[in-house]
């Protein structure tokens, strides 16, 4: 098939399917050869435990999808470290991550700030 056929024939699917304005979906063994809906998409079973998408434009069986879902590309759990995977997790010391120390005292602001507007006023205490 040459490039302009099937640019032209990916037209016809996309505007097959662009002028439906409700469809049905059937799960088939074989695909129909009589009886056959414009309106249906055809759901016949791969070998990949997943269906191939049928539809019938220009008197022709089209493959317009599937529901093949590609995982590859994603973290499997032999990626994972064993202690990820371990019912009890490592601790760290805010050191070992770069966190403040535990003695660190945050200060409590709480009712000592007025806020009016764009301007804050208040009597805040340091220490040094």
């Amino acid at each position: 098939m040459s490039f302009i056929n099937t640019i032209a024939n990916i037209l016809d699917i996309s505007s097959a399917i662009g002028n439906i304005n409700s469809f049905e979906v059937t799960i088939v063994t074989t695909l129909p050869t009589e009886n056959i809906d414009t309106h249906t998409i055809y759901f016949m079973a791969n070998n990949n435990n997943a269906y191939d998408e049928y539809m019938y434009i220009n008197n022709n069986w089209e493959l317009i999808g599937s529901s093949n879902i590609d995982l590859s590309s994603y973290l499997q759990t032999t990626d994972i470290a064993d202690w990820a995977k371990a019912a009890t997790k490592p601790t760290y010391t805010a050191a070992e991550v770069g966190a403040l120390p535990d003695t660190t005292v945050i200060p409590d602001v709480t009712g000592k700030v007025n806020k009016s507007g764009d301007t804050m006023t208040g009597d805040l205490e340091f220490a040094s």
